[in-house]
C-alpha cells in the first residue's frame, strides 16, 4: 500500500507541475509580426551585374 501511495503522489506532483507551469513564454497576438505579402523580383539575363 505504501509503494502505490508514493507512486500516486509522484504522478500527481508531475502532473501538477505540467499543468501549473503556465505560459511563461507567451507572446501576445498584437506583438507578433505577421507577413501579409511576399514579392519575387524577376531579373532578366541582360540586367544582371557581375562583379
Amino acid at each position: 500500500m505504501k509503494r502505490s501511495k508514493k507512486i500516486f503522489l509522484l504522478i500527481l506532483v508531475l502532473l501538477c507541475s505540467l499543468i501549473l507551469e503556465g505560459c511563461w513564454d507567451v507572446k501576445e497576438l498584437d506583438d507578433l509580426t505577421v507577413p501579409l505579402f511576399a514579392a519575387i523580383d524577376k531579373v532578366l539575363e541582360s540586367e544582371k551585374e557581375y562583379p
